[in-house]
């Protein structure tokens, strides 16, 4: 086949998005991180490690920050393993409304990180919160504490709140791999005699080792970059109990000390750099009485995933149910039904929150940046998969890296400077194109794969150009995958908080998510109001989220399952 039928040009999009806003800003970071660089002074100095000192001299609270980094990410990657395997291992057993439970229990993870830190405001306020008040009722309130206040408390309660969020995600991937692992296995070792835990310890974990390690890996990369959660929550407090890197980031850019700010950013990048070589390594690999007991144990079994779905589901219905109460009944955040149903709230809130030009902002930014994002990614996993000389492979590995590259806020708000596209609309929309690209041409590559090349040359033989190819007899199949990556891509853009609180300063302009961070500012104090528009925010993604759980699923397991 001609080597013109899979164009280089295809994979420039993807790739020119990818270095100009990720790579490039990276890499002058590092740059930078050697100057005295600040909003007070325009000339920039070279001062050789003066900032990477600052930062790992103990005197200051970097430390702290990078410490609570990694506390975070290595206590949530256990915590939501073990958690999500469990749960794993429950739903595979067969219990009743499995696919239900999977749902509610996965449903967290699509809501966005801002939404979920504001909700446990309410769930862990010390007075009126769903959890404090639970405790005084079943006459456990000596276990009542100021959990994000307390410099005992605050720490571990972010840590549960991010837990909450993420065991179902973490649960449905590991449920995927233990589907693929043949029963025969199992049913042989219990046939020699093996127990239930040694059957676990010596057959599922080793064969289920591709999804954990999947698992791992992105939490970690995830916890390392951990903000909103904090942001939301804590904002770091009470003093620097709750640091971390990212708000420790911001707030050096907040105060203007841009050479530390970058030299602590730098860090991250290239220990997160670093930590991508290798996970783009992985990615590479091709690769009677019995009866009255068991059950029991069935619904002994049942019952407990049923607790486990009403306290992943209970804040999200606390919510719910005071978006509908008035402002005196709400400000309790109790369980109970409103007295009278309460409908204007949410007209209020659209009037008062200016709701229509934030949704309208959101669906421009999550809407065009996705369909950028999914064909110029479909473009370029086509080139790499089909075309794989050294400079494909390369290019493909070289785009994966993105997955764990975090971004550098500095130097990028420098870069969206030089190219005219601060605190403009075109601006966010080419960033959360360019954000999302990676994840998708991950996805894609392999689907790509799939696809049989003999289609390619019969397109060829009846006159196809290589656009025409792509486009009207390629592309249609990819449908499934391309279905994936959107709604995945979607969603994520739709749940971004940090890039527009960086880089849009006009209100006009705000997408929901600060929005709604904005409102509760505003009317902290009207847990109606701010419910309702809780529910507003949310309402868009998770209805998504019913609708296309199953390509959502697809998406988060890709790669999961080698074979």
């Amino acid at each position: 086949m001609k080597d013109r039928t899979y164009p280089y040009y295809f994979s420039l999009g993807a790739m020119l998005l990818y270095v100009l806003l990720l790579v490039f800003p990276g890499v002058a970071g590092i740059l930078y991180a050697f100057t005295d660089w600040n909003s007070y002074d325009s000339a920039v100095h070279f001062i050789g490690l003066d900032n990477f000192r600052q930062v790992f001299s103990g005197e200051n609270m970097y430390l702290s920050y990078i410490k609570n980094t990694l506390v975070f990410t290595v206590s949530t990657i256990l915590l939501k393993t073990v958690i999500g395997f469990f749960l794993a291992l429950m739903l595979i057993k067969g219990v009743l409304l499995k696919n239900m439970h999977r749902a509610v229990m996965f449903m967290p993870a699509v809501v966005p990180m801002l939404i979920v830190g504001l909700i446990f405001k309410s769930v862990l306020h010390p007075d009126t919160g769903l959890l404090n008040t639970f405790l005084r009722e079943v006459g456990l309130g000596a276990l009542a504490q100021h959990w994000l206040t307390d410099l005992t408390w605050a720490f571990k309660s972010i840590i549960a709140v991010d837990v909450w969020k993420g065991a179902g995600y973490i649960m449905v991937i590991l449920l995927a791999g233990l589907q693929t692992i043949p029963k025969d296995y199992d049913e042989a070792a219990e046939i020699d005699g093996a127990g239930y835990w040694s059957r676990i310890w010596h057959i599922t974990l080793p064969l289920l080792a591709p999804a954990l390690t999947v698992s791992v890996v992105l939490n970690m990369l995830y916890g390392l970059k951990i903000f909103d959660t904090v942001y939301v929550l804590t904002n770091g407090g009470p003093g620097y109990a709750t640091e971390v890197i990212y708000t420790g980031v911001f707030k050096e850019f907040s105060m203007g000390r841009y050479g530390v700010g970058t030299a602590l950013s730098t860090v991250l990048f290239m220990f997160m750099t670093v930590l991508g070589y290798f996970v783009v390594k992985w990615m590479g690999r091709e690769g009677g009485g019995a009866m009255s007991l068991r059950l029991v144990k069935r619904w002994s079994l049942n019952a407990f995933v049923w607790i486990v779905s009403a306290v992943t589901i209970a804040p999200l219905v606390l919510i719910l149910i005071n978006s509908l109460k008035d402002s005196a009944q709400a400000s309790s955040m109790g369980m109970d039904l409103p007295t009278s149903l309460h409908l204007d709230n949410f007209a209020v809130v659209f009037e008062k929150g200016k709701l229509s030009q934030s949704l309208w902002n959101s669906l421009l930014y999550a809407g065009l940046s996705t369909a950028l994002c999914v064909v110029l990614a479909a473009l370029a996993a086509y080139v790499y998969s089909r075309k794989p000389n050294r400079l494909n492979r390369f290019s493909y590995m070289f785009m994966l890296l993105g997955l764990a590259m975090p971004l550098n806020y500095f130097t990028l708000t420098k870069t969206m400077q030089l190219l005219h596209l601060i605190n403009t609309q075109t601006g966010i929309i080419l960033l959360y194109a360019a954000v999302q690209i990676p994840l998708s041409v991950f996805i894609l590559y392999g689907f790509v794969g799939g696809v049989p090349r003999e289609l390619d040359e019969a397109g060829i033989i009846d006159g196809c150009g290589p656009v025409r190819l792509f486009f009207e007899i390629i592309f249609p199949l990819l449908k499934p995958a391309a279905v994936t990556v959107f709604i995945l891509a979607f969603l994520n853009s739709w749940n971004e908080f940090l890039l527009p609180l960086y880089f849009l300063n006009s209100a006009s302009q705000w997408p929901m998510t600060l929005s709604v961070y904005n409102f509760f500012g505003q009317f902290q104090m009207d847990w109606n109001l701010v419910s309702a528009d809780i529910v507003l925010t949310s309402l868009p993604v998770v209805v998504l989220y019913l609708l296309g759980q199953r390509s959502i699923i697809a998406g988060m397991t890709a790669g999961s399952v080698k074979g």
